[in-house]
Parts: structure tokens; C-alpha cells; sequence
């Protein structure tokens, strides 16, 4: 009897096993789905478990973050706004990086009680692994946006603090009024683009490269205004400390550069009671006399720092229209290679001599300017938001050490919309060289006429011809450079930078 139902017995013991292994591996996968569930929604799989009041509780939390994120989105208008109001404002990236470290906590927390709550007992040991090793993965896909949100959000916050400190000195500016348009009382807006090439080896600061971008507000049309450095017999402001020293102007022959007065003026700061920086007032009061305008802001970049932030972005790309040398120490300064003729993207190594070279290059110090505005040029259409996004810390991090301005951390927001405008339209070029002025003796009022016209010209005719795109490396030494492009058009007019590129 016994030996007859011996069988039946095993059957029914591997039977039980069986169902226990199903039945096991059923609420392994219930868990792992409700698991997932509280990764997706915070808290939405612990509303089929005994913890449903605290889902409920987390998800409605979650609901008004996310209701919280569309208001914000829909009040400014679209996301791009909405990023670019975020991106602006030290305030509200502090406030983000808080909300966002607390929600990613709550969050990881909830998956960990979800886990907890509806894990089965009784699972063989390697099945238990990977519910654990599944778990930690889930909470994983939340702190890892979560933690990279919060470091850029604080990077950000720094490099507003680092670069819109208000460490230059403050005019009266413009205003943008709270109407549809931001810029609807400014037709234009001047922003001096100041290189400057101070360093530890050198005394003082020396305007190495003057830039002037005027910038339509309503099209976005810029027009990139050069000055020579080697400008003389300058005119000083009336309401400048300076012209009790030079009531004539800045005049003592090639000693009395324009790129000299930032020194001028700080060899003197008794007579600029009250002014923390009495080169920048001076170098910028002396460019609105020169060119008739009036200078909005100041962007003061560091030119040994501009290397740094092409390696950040990933380099820049120009079309090199003449081979550029690269050479060695005074006084002989021989040549050590070359930027060859061609389109390519310069590292910050080339790009910087690029721009500053100027052994055996046509027109020297103003062909030099030329390149500077094409390097310009060349970063305000290619600074693209994927770009960076990408290289975003590397960015932040060049930027904060190496540029400044006064440009009110408020007004970012409406700067941002300003430049995107200048991202689709034309920047054009107003190059003050011998073609068109004096430098020795400069007519300040033909100066005015020029910009003046530059200004109000809607349109522009390209100058020259570029050389076609060559694949041959940077660094490649050879005897001798390139010819120059040929220009044919009337000197005194703003051309398209563009097509001068």
C-alpha cells in the first residue's frame, strides 16, 4: 500500500513545489512592475499596497511639481523662454537646485519603500539579487538627471555671480520696459567688445582688441565696429578728469596711442575721485566721442583666457582666407609654423594666434582686426544650444575666469532673446583702417559719418573673395604665406562678415 502510493506523493510534492516557484515568481514580477511604476510616477505603485495613503500623498506631490513646471512654462511663453528666465536668475537656480535635490530624494525613496513593501518572502537568494540589483538601477535613472540638474544649476548660479558681479563700472543704461517688446524704447543697443591682454608679465592693461557691436534690437542686424589700437590724437571728454591733463586730446605723436589711455588713466586715478575703475570710463567716454555713439555695456574679455574657452566649446570653426604664422619670442620673432589657408576648426591654441598674429600679414595690425571680428563672428553663429549643453561646466568655468561685464544679471533674460535674434540675422563689419581713415590723423567727424551710415544701412555687399576649403592641418610649416583676397568695394561701407569670412 504504502509502495503504491509512493508516486503519487512525489508528484504532488514537485506539484506544490512548482506552484510555490510560480506563485513566487508571480509577486517577484508584481513587485519589479510596481517597482517600476513609483520610478515613473513617485509613489503610483504603492497605491495597490498596503501604503496607499502615502503613494497618494507622493503622487500628489509629484502632480504639483509637474502642474507647478507647466505654469511656469506656459507664463513665460514657450520653454525656450522659460529655460532662458531659469537660466538668468541666481534666485530661481537656487531655488531649483533645493527643490530638485529634495524631489530626488522623496523620489529614490518612494522606489526603495515600493520595493520594500511588495517584495515577496521566500525567493531563492539570486532571485532576491536581482530585485535589489534592479531597484538600485531604478533609482539610479532618477538621481543621475537629478545630481547633473543640481551641478548646473549651481555652476550657473557661480558664473552669473563671476561674470554680472558688477565689478565694472556702472552708466546709466537702457532699460528694457516691461512691454511686448523688451527693447521697444531702444532701437539699438552698443555693446563694447573689449580684448584686453593684461597678464603677469606685463604692466597694466592694454586694450589689445576694441570692438563695438551695435546691435538692432527689433532685427537683430549687428554691425561690428573695429578700432585701430594705434589711434592717435584721441579726444578726451569734457566731463573726463583726464583733460586737465590733455585739453587737446590724447597728443604726444606714437606715444599717445588709444590703446595706451586704460594706463593713462590709471597712472591717475587721484583726479577719478569716487571711480573704481578709471580705465574703462576713460577708454569708453574716449569711443563714444571718437565714433559719435553711445556705448550701452561693456563685455571685457581676457585674451590669455580666450584660448581656454575655444577648448571648451570644442573648438571654432573659420574660413582661414591667408596662411597665418605662428611665431616665436622678440626680438626676432621667427616663425614656428603656420595656420594654413582654408575652412577648419581652430583649436585655442590656433584660434588665439589667429586672431593676434601679425608677421607677414597684409595691412598687420588691421588686418589683424578683421580676423578678431571674424573670430566673433564666427562665436555668436556657432554657439548653439546642443553644443552647449554638452561642454556646459568647461564653458561656465572659461567664462567665469575670464570675462566680466555690466550687464545687469536682471536683463539676461531679454539679452538671450536678443541674441538668438542675432544668431538668424546679418552682422556686417565697419573696419577703421588706413583705407578709410588716418590713424595719424584721423577726421573725427568723417569717423561720425561713417558709422553713422554703417548704421542706418539695412543692407550690405560681401567684400572679396575667400579661398576654397582646404583640409590640410594647422601647424604645418612652410616659407611663405598666401596671397591676400582682393577687395572692391567702398571702404567706408559695413560689409557682410559672413562673406568677409
Amino acid at each position: 500500500m504504502t509502495s503504491e502510493h509512493a508516486p503519487t506523493a512525489a508528484v504532488a510534492s514537485r506539484t506544490s513545489r512548482s506552484a510555490r516557484r510560480e506563485e513566487g515568481s508571480r509577486r517577484a514580477r508584481r513587485s519589479l512592475v510596481l517597482t517600476l511604476a513609483s520610478t515613473v510616477a513617485p509613489g503610483s505603485g504603492l497605491l495597490a499596497t498596503t501604503r496607499r495613503a502615502l503613494g497618494k500623498v507622493l503622487l500628489g506631490l509629484f502632480a504639483a511639481l509637474l502642474v507647478a513646471g507647466i505654469a511656469f512654462v506656459v507664463v513665460h511663453s514657450g520653454p525656450l523662454k522659460a529655460a532662458v528666465a531659469l537660466g538668468t536668475s541666481q534666485g530661481l537656480l537656487l531655488i531649483l537646485a533645493v527643490v530638485t535635490t529634495i524631489a530626488a530624494t522623496v523620489w529614490v525613496l518612494a522606489i526603495v519603500v515600493t520595493h520594500r513593501v511588495t517584495r515577496p518572502r521566500g525567493l531563492p537568494h539570486s532571485h532576491r539579487g536581482l530585485l535589489r540589483l534592479v531597484t538600485a538601477a531604478l533609482c539610479l535613472v532618477v538621481l543621475a538627471p537629478s545630481a547633473q540638474v543640481v551641478r548646473y544649476a549651481l555652476i550657473t548660479r557661480d558664473t552669473l555671480g563671476g561674470v554680472f558681479g558688477g565689478s565694472l563700472v556702472q552708466k546709466p543704461q537702457p532699460t528694457p520696459s516691461p512691454e511686448a517688446s523688451p527693447w521697444a524704447n531702444t532701437p539699438r543697443v552698443n555693446v563694447f567688445l573689449l580684448g584686453s591682454d593684461a597678464g603677469p608679465d606685463r604692466t597694466g592693461v592694454r586694450t589689445d582688441s576694441m570692438i563695438i557691436a551695435s546691435i538692432d534690437t527689433r532685427t537683430g542686424d549687428t554691425v561690428l565696429i573695429g578700432i585701430p589700437r594705434n589711434l592717435e590724437r584721441v579726444p578726451i571728454p569734457k566731463d573726463n578728469p583726464l583733460i586737465k591733463i590733455w585739453p587737446n586730446g590724447y597728443d604726444c605723436g606714437d606715444k599717445c596711442l588709444i590703446n595706451a589711455l586704460w594706463v593713462e588713466a590709471e597712472d591717475h586715478k587721484e583726479l577719478f575721485v569716487g571711480d573704481p575703475n578709471p580705465g574703462l570710463t576713460t577708454i569708453r567716454g574716449v569711443l563714444e566721442e571718437v565714433l559719435g555713439i553711445r556705448i550701452d555695456y561693456t563685455v571685457i574679455a581676457d585674451l590669455a583666457g580666450f584660448r581656454q574657452l575655444v577648448d571648451a566649446m570644442g573648438g571654432v570653426e573659420i574660413n582661414v582666407v591667408e596662411d597665418i604664422a605662428i611665431y616665436g619670442p622678440p626680438p626676432n620673432y621667427p616663425i614656428t609654423s603656420w595656420i594654413r589657408a582654408g575652412r577648419q576648426t581652430l583649436d585655442g591654441y590656433h584660434a588665439l594666434w589667429y586672431a593676434r598674429s601679425r608677421v607677414y600679414s597684409k595691412g598687420s595690425d588691421f588686418d589683424r582686426m578683421k580676423r578678431q571680428r571674424c573670430v566673433v563672428n564666427a562665436f555668436l553663429k556657432q554657439a548653439n544650444p546642443g553644443n552647449l549643453l554638452r561642454r556646459y561646466p568647461e564653458i561656465a568655468g572659461a567664462v567665469k575666469e575670464n570675462v566680466s561685464t555690466d550687464i545687469p544679471v536682471g536683463a539676461l533674460s531679454d539679452w538671450a532673446d536678443l541674441v538668438l535674434k542675432v544668431q538668424k540675422a546679418s552682422v556686417r563689419s565697419l573696419a577703421l583702417t588706413p583705407d578709410n581713415i588716418s590713424v595719424v590723423r584721423p577726421d573725427f567727424a568723417a569717423i561720425r559719418r561713417m558709422v553713422a551710415d554703417a548704421l542706418a544701412a539695412p543692407t550690405s555687399t560681401p567684400t572679396g573673395t575667400t579661398t576654397s576649403p582646404s583640409n590640410t592641418p594647422s601647424g604645418t610649416a612652410t616659407s611663405k604665406p598666401t596671397s591676400s583676397p582682393s577687395t572692391s568695394v567702398d571702404p567706408g561701407t559695413a560689409v557682410d562678415l559672413g562673406a568677409a569670412c
